[in-house]
This record gives C-alpha cells, sequence and structure tokens, in this order.
C-alpha cells in the first residue's frame, strides 16, 4: 500500500475455513449433535442409546404456586413439591412433602416430610426423614437427624437432636433416644451459676440434708436395654430424691423421673458442709475436754503430794 491514502486491497480468504452462520435447528424431542459448514447442524433423538444426552422438560415458572406436580422433570432425579408456597414468609424446603400446608414465617425443613403438618408456627428448623412432622403451630423448634421429633404439638424452643431423638417440653434439649450410653466432651459441662442471675434465696438445714441422705437406698444398677456388663452405675432412684429434695418453701425442684446434676451437687456440698461442722464442733468439745482432764490430772497429782 505504500504509505498512500488510496488504492485497492486484494483479500484471499480460504472458504474451506470459514463456518457460516448456523441457521439449522432440530425439532421437539431432539438435540443438536454437530454442526456443519454450510450452517445446518446433525440431530440425534434426545435420550437416545448412546448418546449422552438425556431429555429435560420444563414449564414456567420455576417458582410453583405450591402445587404437587413437579414443574421440572428429570429421568432419574426427583424433584418433586419442594413447595416455595410460602416463599415470601422467608420459608425455605427441600424434599417431597416438606412444609406441606406451611402458612408459618422463617422456617427451615430439609427432607422428606420434614415439617410436613405445620401450618402457622414459625422460625422452626428441621433436617432429616420426617423431622418435627408432628408440629403444626409449634414456634423456634429444632429438630435435627432421623425421625427427631417433638411429642406434642404447641411446644417453644424445644430442641431434638440425633436419630429418634424425642423432646417433650418446651425449652428443653434432647440429645439421641434411649440407645445412647455415653455423652462425650473434652470438658465437663458448664452452666451459669452468676448470684446476679439468682433470686428467691432460701437456707437449708444441713443436719436434715444429712438425715435424708441417710434414709436413701443408693444401689448399683444399669438403664433397661444397655449390656450390664458394659453400662453399670451407681447412685440413688429420683423418685426418692425427689421425694427428699423435691419443694421447698416457694415451689417444686426437679421431677420425679429425673436428677438434675446441678441439684445433685448442691446438695453433697451442703451435706459436707454439715458433716464440717459437726466436725468442728466435735474437735472444739475434745480441746475441752482435753483441757478439763489436764486440770483434773493436775488437783490430782497436788492431792497425791
Amino acid at each position: 500500500m505504500g504509505g498512500g491514502t488510496g488504492g485497492n486491497v486484494a483479500l484471499n480468504v480460504n472458504t474451506a475455513a470459514i463456518q457460516i452462520r448456523v441457521t439449522g435447528t432440530c425439532p421437539a424431542g431432539s438435540a443438536i449433535t454437530g454442526v456443519n459448514s454450510d450452517g445446518t447442524v446433525a440431530c440425534q433423538t434426545a435420550g437416545g442409546a448412546g448418546n449422552g444426552v438425556t431429555a429435560v422438560t420444563a414449564s414456567a415458572p420455576l417458582f410453583s404456586s405450591g402445587g404437587s406436580t413437579p414443574n421440572i422433570s428429570l429421568p432419574g432425579v426427583i424433584i418433586d413439591n419442594l413447595n416455595f408456597s410460602s416463599i415470601g414468609n422467608f420459608n425455605t424446603a427441600i424434599g417431597s412433602g416438606a412444609l406441606g400446608g406451611d402458612t408459618g414465617e422463617q422456617n427451615t425443613a430439609i427432607g422428606y416430610g420434614v415439617l410436613a403438618n405445620n401450618t402457622t408456627g414459625g422460625f422452626n428448623t428441621a433436617s432429616g426423614f420426617l423431622a418435627l412432622q408432628p408440629n403444626n403451630t409449634g414456634n423456634y423448634n429444632t429438630a435435627l437427624g432421623y425421625l427427631a421429633d417433638v411429642s406434642t404439638d404447641g411446644l417453644t424452643n424445644a430442641t431434638a437432636i440425633g436419630a429418634n431423638a424425642f423432646v417433650n417440653a418446651s425449652n428443653k434439649i434432647r440429645l439421641g433416644d434411649g440407645n445412647v450410653t455415653l455423652v462425650e466432651g473434652q470438658v465437663a459441662y458448664t452452666f451459669t451459676s452468676d448470684v446476679t442471675k439468682k433470686e428467691n434465696f432460701r437456707p437449708v438445714d444441713g443436719e436434715e440434708v444429712l438425715k435424708k441422705i441417710g434414709e436413701f437406698n443408693p444401689t448399683s444398677w444399669n438403664y433397661i436395654g444397655h449390656d450390664p456388663k458394659e453400662f453399670r452405675h451407681y447412685g440413688p432412684m429420683a423418685q426418692e430424691f425427689f421425694a427428699a429434695f423435691g419443694h421447698d418453701e416457694i415451689g417444686t425442684i426437679g421431677t420425679s423421673t429425673t436428677i438434675n446434676s446441678g441439684d445433685m451437687a448442691g446438695i453433697l456440698m451442703i451435706a459436707v458442709q454439715a458433716l464440717e461442722k459437726r466436725t468442728a464442733e466435735q474437735r472444739e468439745a475434745l480441746e475441752t475436754l482435753k483441757a478439763e482432764n489436764a486440770m483434773l490430772k493436775a488437783r490430782l497429782d497436788a492431792l497425791e503430794k
């Protein structure tokens, strides 16, 4: 081109290397397997043997109004009634029948039949086959694990963790089922004991505590269903502990079927203090007797002289 401002340019084009614009299409139920140089396409029936293509059907919208018919169908894959009917209430449901009739808010359900009967209950979290299924109106409940559940509807802040874990009261946590033989960790369980968090203090008669403990009938035993060769325990029965210490001037302490480890430790500490008081009194009495004996001995020695 010689640096001029005008002239003709000759271009040599290898037409064999140019891909003509693709204009071909495949009919419904087929898939494109190749593009020809003239812009046409090669088609093959979707799902045909050896072609590796699987038919996919979909219907709009992808978020349904809660119907039971899947709006996306994949052979070999089930996307069944994900139930985004309450998506506006910040609910999340994954699994067939999960949050089936929900009108509550901020629930999370993952797994088959999870929270299936929930209606107005809110702020619940459940994961695992049929977890938290009976809940209908309860709030702030948590169930994690196969068949982890509540005993009845209407509970609040009840938590069940582990396969077949079953919680039967509000504001209660249950770990595992009756097959659990050990709850283990690197540190001891810690609970709040701050004096500023407590009220309605009442003194406890240590001597009375010692008397009640003396009436206990502690034995060794194992839970029904546990191997007695491996899982034996020591201690009193909840019934006798509750009968002795289950009430004070204000209200109820514990239940007749459970023993609170904190209350048990408290009773034992009161008993230790009562024994220490006895020991101190006996030591004082012994010192007095020693002094009196020394005085009497001195008088006797004086008389003998």
